[in-house]
């Protein structure tokens, strides 16, 4: 559509998959090795985008705000960052603490999860299963309110922060399935 795209990540097979994926789908991506606590180029963006819950992974949570004001010092005013989370709120209201699919034939994939003290993050134990091989993963997110993480929104820099419950900016309310942030520079 005409801009020009780079995705930044600290783990070179998901660079790698997405090169692949950028490569099949003939859109020309340009991919870093970085990390987002660290990575800054000063006003050289117009928008950022996080889809998917990628936000709240850190151990630290002043992370979260290192990795937040990178994004603003790298737009350029008024640019903005969208990120799709899902809100403690939408979790609270929907929270199974165990589940499993089967994301291709022969693959299964259990999932534990438990809330830590207060809301604050989920802890989640991945099972993958696949023939005679079972392969463990624990990681905890963090997770944020609609105002907590508007907060840290305005505490990292943005002028404006909006919230919205879907991708195509329907309001944030108790019928939401996501959260969907706008932060604006």
């Amino acid at each position: 559509m005409g801009h020009r795209v780079l995705g930044i990540d600290r783990t070179a097979c998901y660079l790698d998959i997405g090169r692949k994926k950028a490569l099949a789908s003939g859109v020309p991506v340009s991919f870093e090795l970085g990390d987002v606590r660290t990575f800054r180029r000063e006003k050289a963006f117009d928008g950022a985008v996080s889809m998917f819950s990628s936000f709240g992974y850190f151990e630290d949570p002043q992370d979260d705000i290192r990795l937040l004001e990178n994004v603003v010092a790298s737009l350029r005013p008024g640019g903005k960052l969208v990120m799709d989370l899902l809100g403690k709120e939408v979790i609270a209201r929907s929270f199974t603490s165990r589940s499993w699919s089967e994301p291709e034939p022969g693959l299964l994939w259990l999932e534990e999860r438990r809330v830590l003290p207060g809301w604050s993050a989920i802890e989640n134990k991945w099972t993958l299963v696949k023939g005679d091989q079972k392969r463990e993963h624990v990681l905890t997110i963090r997770m944020y309110s609609g105002s907590e993480l508007a907060a840290v929104f305005s505490r990292a820099g943005f002028s404006r922060v909006e919230l919205f419950g879907s991708i195509d900016g329907g309001p944030y309310d108790p019928t939401a399935r996501r959260r969907v942030a706008v932060g604006v520079r």
